[in-house]
């Protein structure tokens, strides 16, 4: 998906830093604004970690580039604040206790999910990151918009689930663990009528439209392992609540599919 020549100097001289500079009065302005409206203290400092997060991720995605006209990143760019903005403000106006609850570790966490939640959630900023490097390298994309676009629409529709798994499911944790302390109930509606962990299914549909949105080639194989880190995580969180939420057996007994209806 590379090929074109690199960028003129005029296009890559230290502009990121304006990126990062910009990025943190924004975030002085939401610190203003969410105090003003009266957050919970503890979803605005986790709101302002995934704000940084992403700024500072951006920021080193065009650092690495060396240039700024490149179309992937600012589409990529758009579709992480895109992702961030749905979050907070279509999940968390509905169940602003979900977020509390994502925003760390809880009791009774199953450990040996942690490595699989941080490879799924970090990887994709790892992919921006190597594919800000391939720009570096080998010169913007060949790949024309409508592939962008396209990717686009992927991470989207990715996007698009999840929230509406979020939206169905008040314990849609970022690790496995029964919410005792919540009153864990099974989720059985909206998606979670057609396919058991249609998070995962949006996760997915998102790790496949990142490549084309960067027009990376060099992302495809972090996507790919991302995607079997998804497939593995599935079917061990699926085996866990069979055996330890009360309900999910019979749930399961019910809907059949995991992740793909008729297939798994």
């Amino acid at each position: 998906m590379t090929g074109a020549p690199p960028g003129a100097a005029s296009h890559s001289v230290g502009r990121p830093s304006g990126i990062a500079v910009s990025g943190y009065l924004a975030l002085a302005l939401f610190d203003r604004v969410a105090q003003r409206w009266r957050m919970d203290p503890r979803l605005r400092r986790y709101l302002l970690r995934q704000i940084t997060f992403v700024i500072l991720s951006v920021a080193l995605m065009f650092l690495l580039a060396g240039r700024l006209d490149w179309l992937g990143g600012w589409l990529v760019t758009a579709v992480q604040v895109g992702s961030l903005a749905a979050q907070w403000l279509i999940v968390g106006r509905k169940h602003p206790d979900l977020l509390l609850e994502r925003s760390g570790l809880g009791e009774d966490v199953e450990r040996s999910d942690i490595p699989l939640a941080v490879g799924m959630a970090y990887g994709p900023f790892v992919a921006m990151l190597v594919a800000g490097l391939e720009v570096r390298l080998q010169g913007l994309p060949e790949a024309g918009l409508l592939v962008a676009l396209a990717g686009v629409a992927l991470a989207v529709a990715g996007i698009a689930v999840t929230v509406s798994a979020m939206l169905a499911n008040r314990y849609f944790g970022p690790v496995v663990r029964i919410q005792s302390d919540r009153g864990h109930e099974v989720a059985t509606d909206g998606p979670y009528a057609v396919v058991r962990h249609p998070g995962y299914v949006g996760a997915i549909l998102f790790y496949l439209g990142l490549p084309p949105v960067l027009g990376s080639w060099w992302s495809v194989p972090i996507m790919a392992l991302l995607i079997a880190i998804t497939v593995v995580r599935t079917a061990r969180e699926d085996r866990y609540l069979c055996a330890h939420l009360n309900g999910y057996q019979e749930y399961a007994d019910r809907v059949r599919w995991r992740l793909v209806p008729r297939l798994w």
